[in-house]
């Protein structure tokens, strides 16, 4: 699943067309840092209809703490760094165009970027829900549900299901709008058949040898300490 299922919760009842099938996640979704702020925002905030999504790679603790008592609603959604790791490469190698060798990769610091957001206690809070990649993955009726009632909307089993098959990976991935050579790119100038390559959770083992295994272990067990998360729901689930 993409960005799209919280939209799509959102607005379920909002019209009887389905904006996924003319717009990319991330046209519906405009990115908070660049997109919405910044020297040259794409989007003026105030243009947004409420309620409002924004979408942002920021560590929650270097957002305003106002984002937690204003009464926003904050997903956090972690993703194994191993398989973070692995696709960050791929991105930086294919639709940026650079090559990048995997010991530099592994040497940079970018490495420690993947793992870099740490989780407060407040993660309990709530106003802010946490999530894993793989637990969307495995069980999207129920995450969807649990999310759905994190954000206020009272949802039933056919809506529910109706929401999964809208934002599965493989019917977002097959899209006119979202092919490489479409009218539309994202803002950026990257097509937006690049966001998208296996969806899958373990590729990881794939691409990363026992060593690489190790140091991310030894970084997220250092960035995740103190947070009250369990490393092995996050890096060995896999």
């Amino acid at each position: 699943m993409a960005q799209s299922p919280h939209f799509s919760i959102i607005n379920h009842n909002s019209s009887s067309s389905d904006p996924l099938l003319t717009h990319n996640p991330h046209e519906l979704i405009p990115l908070l840092e660049l997109e919405s702020f910044g020297e040259d925002p794409k989007n003026n905030i105030q243009d947004i209809p409420s309620p409002r999504i924004l979408s942002t790679h920021l560590n929650l603790l270097n957002l305003p703490d106002s984002v937690l008592s204003s009464g926003c609603r904050v997903l956090y959604i972690a993703r194994n760094p191993m398989d973070t790791l692995v696709s960050y490469w791929h991105f930086f190698n294919k639709p940026l165009g650079f090559s990048v060798l995997w010991t530099w990769f592994m040497r940079s610091s970018a490495v420690g970027l993947v793992v870099a957001s740490r989780i407060r206690k407040e993660k309990e809070k709530e106003s802010l829900l946490f999530l894993t990649y793989e637990e969307l993955k495995e069980d999207p009726e129920k995450h969807v549900k649990r999310l759905a009632e994190f954000l206020g909307c009272s949802l039933a089993s056919s809506e529910i299901k109706e929401i999964v098959k809208k934002s599965s990976y493989q019917r977002l991935r097959n899209l006119d709008v979202n092919q490489n050579g479409s009218e539309k790119v994202h803002w950026s100038g990257i097509g937006f058949g690049s966001f998208f390559r296996q969806g899958v959770v373990g590729d990881w083992k794939n691409h990363l040898s026992p060593e690489m295994v190790q140091r991310l272990d030894q970084i997220a067990s250092q960035k995740f300490e103190g947070s009250g998360l369990e490393l092995e729901s996050i890096v060995r689930s896999s």
